[in-house]
């Protein structure tokens, strides 16, 4: 992933911390250095200097080999544990059962096209859909810096369809859904 280096900015760890929480995924130190415009040496410096601060917080910074990513704390497994299985246990609401029948009907599809179907950020949906392990993620051969959300093979055997082929009015609803995309991708909506 390539993203606009800051320029002109004295670099803190606080920046760090802000870039990998929103990322949400692992950043080599390459990575971190070409965004930040700084040597691999300061890089680790900053990753140590973070990982320091962090010591005592409710996440922590894992460094493994030339990457690191934020985590929550070793300390808070289960008070996190607690909060999924509430959060599991609590029927779909009406948008993530939206959201979940535009990724069975689709098959497989981003984010950005899940938010255009809908009209709304799904960003929450989806997360509570992945860890109900209702659907999960997918790399975008199209697109490495987004990923696809798929069903799970959990979700056919709980609605009791062998393949998505025997959704009910599949087709004519792939159709409604190509419609949209097609109007998406002009710009004529």
């Amino acid at each position: 992933m390539k993203l606009s280096p800051l320029k002109n900015t004295a670099l803190t760890t606080q920046q760090l911390e802000a870039l990998l929480f929103f990322v949400g995924k692992p950043l080599s130190f390459k990575e971190v250095a070409d965004i930040f415009e700084i040597s691999k040496e300061e890089c680790i410096h900053l990753v140590t200097a973070l990982r320091g601060e962090l010591e005592d917080r409710g996440i922590i910074l894992l460094v493994h080999e030339s990457e690191c990513a934020l985590a929550t704390h070793p300390h808070v497994e289960e008070l996190i544990h607690d909060y999924q299985q509430n959060e599991i246990n609590v029927p779909l609401s009406k948008p993530a059962l939206e959201t979940l029948a535009i990724i069975l009907y689709q098959g497989e599809i981003s984010k950005v096209d899940i938010d255009y179907i809908r009209g709304v950020n799904s960003q929450f949906i989806l997360r509570q859909l992945v860890m109900r392990s209702l659907i999960e993620k997918k790399e975008n051969k199209n697109d490495k810096r987004s990923v696809l959300y798929v069903p799970t093979l959990d979700t056919l055997a709980h609605l009791g369809i062998p393949t998505l082929d025997a959704l009910p009015e599949r087709e004519s609803i792939q159709q409604k859904l190509e419609v949209i995309r097609h109007t998406y991708e002009n710009g004529s909506f």
